[in-house]
């Protein structure tokens, strides 16, 4: 395994919150695609780790890699059996062993420590396809091409006209 740099141990939040929702804040990731990913979707090469989302690796920015893999070197403390297969793990594991946390209990941990999983996805995706293509959208977050190129124009739209109209409104 490459070498992470540590976290360090004051947070305010649990670690499987950071994890997820930097998936989510970053990458605009749905929760159920959060809770269905595996150690096996994390690869090291050398320094730097990349997450397997879409159709290609993404590099995780450093930061975020030592907080995704302390989430992968974190397992539950109340399971001794380790899995003969830690490829296979749950990224967010559930309370079944071997099983992924449910994408509505994921959602609700989020909501409670401040995150809103809708309004982070979109934000997210408005500003990643304010910068890329929309293939190169899709490959990068395992959208479809057509949902990234909405998001491109959602992101590209022109707000002068209806900045126009709400100001005759006001003057009305």
């Amino acid at each position: 395994m490459a070498a992470v740099q540590p976290l360090p141990r004051r947070r305010r939040h649990p670690l499987d919150v950071r994890a997820a929702g930097a998936l989510l804040l970053l990458y605009g990731q749905f929760v159920t695609r959060i809770v269905c990913l595996t150690t096996a979707d994390l690869r090291h090469d050398g320094h730097d780790t990349y997450l397997h989302a879409g159709a290609a690796p993404v590099l995780l920015p450093p930061k975020v890699a030592a907080v995704i893999c302390a989430q992968r070197d974190a397992g539950p403390a109340r399971i001794t059996y380790r899995h003969p297969s830690q490829e296979a793990r749950p990224l967010v594991p559930g309370r079944r062993h071997g099983q992924h946390l449910g994408a509505e209990a994921l959602t609700r941990r989020l909501r409670q420590h401040g995150i809103e999983p809708r309004q982070a996805r979109n934000q997210a995706l408005v500003t990643w396809a304010a910068e890329l293509p929309a293939p190169v959208l899709a490959d990068i977050l395992g959208l479809h091409v057509t949902t990234a190129e909405q998001w491109a124009q959602r992101a590209r739209r022109d707000w002068t006209s209806y900045i126009a109209e709400r100001a005759g409104d006001m003057r009305a």
